[in-house]
């Protein structure tokens, strides 16, 4: 399953993060687990440009057991990435800016890995049920996916994979219907070892334009 802070962490995040808040983004090669607190524990990218990009809040809110983040300034923009080691990037981590910059004693909030989207058309959803079926195929999905589409609750994640058409949610669905359903697969971003490649790197924030599903 995907990193979660404690209910504790949950319940204090709209207070903890007032509008006008400085949240960093900061590249990771490893995953971040509930044992990192701060941002010098994170195993950070390097080689490249992969300073932390700042993000302004407008707000933070709960949303069922997720706390999320509203965020002004839209997704954060790396460019010119390279590295000796070529590590893949698989995560992006949040961090809540103390003093004038980012320091290794920020605070870590949470992350998101680094995804693409696929789509599965015609999956059925019942209200209140965790339970979704497809006349086609879930093949290739895995638990810890993120899920997204008319009906479901926000947060809905992959909980458990029955079988090839049916699949048990995180949260019920909010309505019945038959969907187009946005799957969010896992893809490292792998960054040239030329420093004269001038890659570039946008991380999408996830629906609703949340910061993070923390």
């Amino acid at each position: 399953m995907a990193f979660q802070p404690s209910d504790i962490k949950r319940q204090i995040l709209a207070a903890y993060l007032p509008p006008g808040t400085i949240v960093n983004a900061h590249l990771l090669t490893a995953v971040l687990t509930d044992t990192i607190d701060t941002v010098a524990e994170l195993t950070q990218a390097a080689g490249g440009n992969y300073a932390a990009k700042p993000l302004t809040t407008t707000a933070a809110a709960l949303v069922g057991t997720s706390a999320i983040v509203n965020v002004s300034d839209g997704p954060p923009l790396w460019s010119n990435l390279y590295t000796s080691a070529a590590t893949p990037i698989v995560e992006m981590a949040f961090s809540k800016q103390i003093g004038g910059a980012s320091a290794g004693s920020d605070p870590v909030l949470g992350s998101v890995k680094l995804t693409e989207t696929t789509t599965i058309a015609s999956v059925t959803t019942t209200a209140d049920s965790v339970i979704l079926t497809t006349t086609g195929s879930f093949a290739g999905l895995a638990e810890g996916y993120r899920l997204a589409g008319t009906g479901l609750a926000f947060g809905s994640v992959i909980d458990e994979i029955t079988s090839a058409t049916q699949i048990v949610m995180s949260r019920p669905a909010t309505a019945s219907g038959t969907i187009t359903l946005t799957v969010y697969v896992p893809a490292p971003y792998t960054p040239s070892t030329s420093s004269g490649s001038q890659n570039t790197l946008t991380v999408p924030l996830p629906p609703t334009g949340v910061l993070a599903h923390l």
